[in-house]
Protein backbone atom coordinates (compact mmCIF):
# COMPACT_ATOMS: atom_id res chain seq x y z
CA UNK A 1 0.00 0.00 0.00
CA UNK A 2 3.04 2.27 0.12
CA UNK A 3 2.37 3.36 -3.48
CA UNK A 4 -0.75 5.24 -2.41
CA UNK A 5 0.63 6.99 0.68
CA UNK A 6 1.20 10.21 -1.26
CA UNK A 7 -2.11 10.20 -3.15
CA UNK A 8 -4.26 13.10 -1.91
CA UNK A 9 -7.69 12.28 -0.59
CA UNK A 10 -10.67 13.62 -2.51
CA UNK A 11 -11.53 16.03 0.31
CA UNK A 12 -8.03 17.48 0.51
CA UNK A 13 -7.79 17.81 -3.27
CA UNK A 14 -11.10 19.67 -3.44
CA UNK A 15 -10.08 21.95 -0.57
CA UNK A 16 -6.83 22.77 -2.37
CA UNK A 17 -8.69 23.55 -5.57
CA UNK A 18 -11.17 25.79 -3.74
CA UNK A 19 -8.40 27.84 -2.19
CA UNK A 20 -6.02 28.03 -5.14
CA UNK A 21 -7.98 27.85 -8.38
CA UNK A 22 -8.62 31.56 -8.63
CA UNK A 23 -5.13 32.64 -7.59
CA UNK A 24 -2.26 31.74 -9.90
CA UNK A 25 1.09 31.97 -8.07
CA UNK A 26 3.22 34.87 -9.23
CA UNK A 27 5.44 33.91 -12.14
CA UNK A 28 3.45 30.78 -13.01
CA UNK A 29 1.87 30.29 -16.42
CA UNK A 30 -1.93 30.37 -15.88
CA UNK A 31 -2.60 27.62 -18.41
CA UNK A 32 0.04 25.28 -16.96
CA UNK A 33 -1.22 26.04 -13.46
CA UNK A 34 -4.81 25.27 -14.50
CA UNK A 35 -3.85 21.90 -15.96
CA UNK A 36 -1.97 21.06 -12.76
CA UNK A 37 -5.07 21.92 -10.75
CA UNK A 38 -7.07 19.51 -12.92
CA UNK A 39 -4.43 16.81 -12.40
CA UNK A 40 -4.52 17.31 -8.63
CA UNK A 41 -8.31 17.33 -8.63
CA UNK A 42 -10.08 14.92 -11.00
CA UNK A 43 -6.84 13.42 -12.28
CA UNK A 44 -5.91 12.28 -8.77
CA UNK A 45 -9.37 10.84 -8.15
CA UNK A 46 -9.53 8.83 -11.38
CA UNK A 47 -5.91 7.69 -10.98
CA UNK A 48 -6.71 6.33 -7.52
CA UNK A 49 -9.80 4.52 -8.80
CA UNK A 50 -7.83 2.97 -11.67
CA UNK A 51 -5.00 1.91 -9.38
CA UNK A 52 -7.19 0.26 -6.77
CA UNK A 53 -9.25 -1.41 -9.47
CA UNK A 54 -6.11 -2.88 -11.00
CA UNK A 55 -4.89 -4.05 -7.59
CA UNK A 56 -8.16 -5.83 -6.79
CA UNK A 57 -8.07 -7.46 -10.23
CA UNK A 58 -4.66 -8.95 -9.41
CA UNK A 59 -2.68 -6.88 -11.94
CA UNK A 60 1.09 -6.77 -11.73
CA UNK A 61 3.07 -3.66 -10.74
CA UNK A 62 3.68 -2.55 -14.31
CA UNK A 63 -0.03 -2.72 -15.16
CA UNK A 64 -0.99 -0.88 -11.96
CA UNK A 65 1.46 1.91 -12.76
CA UNK A 66 0.27 2.18 -16.37
CA UNK A 67 -3.38 2.28 -15.36
CA UNK A 68 -2.67 4.85 -12.65
CA UNK A 69 -1.08 7.17 -15.22
CA UNK A 70 -3.91 6.43 -17.64
CA UNK A 71 -6.43 7.39 -14.95
CA UNK A 72 -4.71 10.67 -14.17
CA UNK A 73 -4.60 11.78 -17.79
CA UNK A 74 -8.17 10.64 -18.37
CA UNK A 75 -9.30 12.69 -15.37
CA UNK A 76 -7.65 15.80 -16.78
CA UNK A 77 -9.14 15.14 -20.21
CA UNK A 78 -12.57 14.73 -18.61
CA UNK A 79 -12.33 18.15 -16.96
CA UNK A 80 -11.03 19.81 -20.14
CA UNK A 81 -14.03 18.38 -22.01
CA UNK A 82 -16.23 19.82 -19.27
CA UNK A 83 -14.98 23.29 -20.21
CA UNK A 84 -16.35 22.71 -23.71
CA UNK A 85 -19.63 21.37 -22.33
CA UNK A 86 -20.01 24.60 -20.35
CA UNK A 87 -20.47 26.30 -23.72
CA UNK A 88 -23.03 23.76 -24.91
CA UNK A 89 -25.81 24.83 -27.27
CA UNK A 90 -28.66 24.21 -24.87
CA UNK A 91 -29.27 23.41 -21.22
CA UNK A 92 -31.48 20.46 -22.10
CA UNK A 93 -28.68 18.62 -23.94
CA UNK A 94 -25.84 18.99 -21.44
CA UNK A 95 -27.75 19.38 -18.20
CA UNK A 96 -25.89 22.63 -17.52
CA UNK A 97 -26.79 26.24 -18.15
CA UNK A 98 -24.32 27.38 -20.85
CA UNK A 99 -21.70 29.78 -19.49
CA UNK A 100 -22.16 28.95 -15.80
CA UNK A 101 -18.41 28.93 -15.15
CA UNK A 102 -17.94 32.20 -17.04
CA UNK A 103 -20.63 33.93 -15.03
CA UNK A 104 -18.96 32.74 -11.82
CA UNK A 105 -15.67 34.30 -12.89
CA UNK A 106 -13.86 31.02 -13.57
CA UNK A 107 -11.38 31.21 -16.44
CA UNK A 108 -11.96 27.91 -18.19
CA UNK A 109 -9.48 26.53 -20.69
CA UNK A 110 -10.93 28.29 -23.77
CA UNK A 111 -10.63 31.62 -21.94
CA UNK A 112 -7.10 30.83 -20.81
CA UNK A 113 -6.16 30.11 -24.42
CA UNK A 114 -7.56 33.50 -25.40
CA UNK A 115 -5.59 35.20 -22.63
CA UNK A 116 -2.40 33.42 -23.66
CA UNK A 117 -2.88 34.57 -27.27
CA UNK A 118 -3.46 38.09 -26.00
CA UNK A 119 -0.29 38.05 -23.90
CA UNK A 120 1.64 36.73 -26.92
CA UNK A 121 0.28 39.56 -29.06
CA UNK A 122 -1.49 37.32 -31.58
CA UNK A 123 -5.12 37.40 -30.45
CA UNK A 124 -7.56 38.01 -33.28
CA UNK A 125 -10.19 40.81 -33.16
CA UNK A 126 -12.98 38.36 -32.32
CA UNK A 127 -10.99 37.07 -29.38
CA UNK A 128 -10.40 40.63 -28.20
CA UNK A 129 -14.14 41.24 -28.34
CA UNK A 130 -14.84 38.10 -26.33
CA UNK A 131 -12.41 39.11 -23.59
CA UNK A 132 -13.95 42.57 -23.52
CA UNK A 133 -17.40 41.06 -23.08
CA UNK A 134 -16.06 38.72 -20.41
CA UNK A 135 -14.88 41.66 -18.32
CA UNK A 136 -18.34 43.24 -18.47
CA UNK A 137 -21.57 42.61 -16.59
CA UNK A 138 -22.77 39.04 -17.16
CA UNK A 139 -25.60 39.09 -14.64
CA UNK A 140 -28.30 39.13 -17.32
CA UNK A 141 -29.09 35.97 -19.26
CA UNK A 142 -28.95 37.95 -22.50
CA UNK A 143 -25.39 39.18 -21.91
CA UNK A 144 -24.21 35.72 -20.90
CA UNK A 145 -25.87 34.08 -23.91
CA UNK A 146 -24.25 36.60 -26.28
CA UNK A 147 -20.81 35.88 -24.81
CA UNK A 148 -21.27 32.12 -24.93
CA UNK A 149 -22.46 32.26 -28.54
CA UNK A 150 -19.35 34.14 -29.66
CA UNK A 151 -16.95 32.02 -27.63
CA UNK A 152 -18.55 28.81 -28.87
CA UNK A 153 -17.72 29.77 -32.47
CA UNK A 154 -14.10 30.76 -31.76
CA UNK A 155 -11.24 28.45 -32.70
CA UNK A 156 -10.13 28.12 -29.07
CA UNK A 157 -13.02 25.71 -28.47
CA UNK A 158 -11.67 23.32 -31.09
CA UNK A 159 -8.20 23.77 -29.58
CA UNK A 160 -9.61 22.88 -26.18
CA UNK A 161 -11.19 19.71 -27.54
CA UNK A 162 -7.86 18.81 -29.17
CA UNK A 163 -6.09 19.25 -25.84
CA UNK A 164 -8.59 16.91 -24.21
CA UNK A 165 -7.88 14.25 -26.82
CA UNK A 166 -4.16 14.84 -26.46
CA UNK A 167 -4.24 14.22 -22.73
CA UNK A 168 -5.68 10.75 -23.11
CA UNK A 169 -4.14 9.79 -26.46
CA UNK A 170 -0.61 9.53 -25.01
CA UNK A 171 -1.73 6.89 -22.52
CA UNK A 172 -3.89 5.13 -25.11
CA UNK A 173 -0.89 4.93 -27.43
CA UNK A 174 1.11 3.10 -24.79
CA UNK A 175 -1.63 0.48 -24.48
CA UNK A 176 -2.22 -0.14 -28.19
CA UNK A 177 0.46 -2.81 -28.38
CA UNK A 178 -0.45 -4.50 -25.11
CA UNK A 179 -2.14 -7.84 -24.67
CA UNK A 180 -5.67 -8.50 -23.33
CA UNK A 181 -7.34 -7.03 -26.40
CA UNK A 182 -10.85 -6.76 -24.96
CA UNK A 183 -9.71 -4.85 -21.88
CA UNK A 184 -7.52 -2.59 -24.00
CA UNK A 185 -10.33 -1.78 -26.41
CA UNK A 186 -12.69 -1.09 -23.51
CA UNK A 187 -10.21 1.42 -22.07
CA UNK A 188 -9.79 3.15 -25.41
CA UNK A 189 -13.56 3.33 -25.96
CA UNK A 190 -14.11 4.64 -22.43
CA UNK A 191 -11.46 7.35 -22.87
CA UNK A 192 -13.01 8.60 -26.08
CA UNK A 193 -16.47 8.53 -24.53
CA UNK A 194 -15.29 10.74 -21.67
CA UNK A 195 -13.74 13.28 -24.04
CA UNK A 196 -16.51 13.35 -26.66
CA UNK A 197 -19.46 13.40 -24.23
CA UNK A 198 -22.01 16.20 -24.26
CA UNK A 199 -22.98 16.04 -20.57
Amino acid sequence: MKRFATMPSLSSACAWVSSMRLSVPKGDDPLTFYLQVLADKTGSLVASAAAFGAMHAGADEAAIEALTQFGERLGVAFQIADDVIDLGPAEGQSGKTPGTDLREGVDTLPVLLLRRAQSNGNLDPEGQKILSMLSGDLSSDEALAALVARLREHQVVAQTRELAHGWCEKRIGMHRGSSRGEAKQALIAFAHLMVDRVA
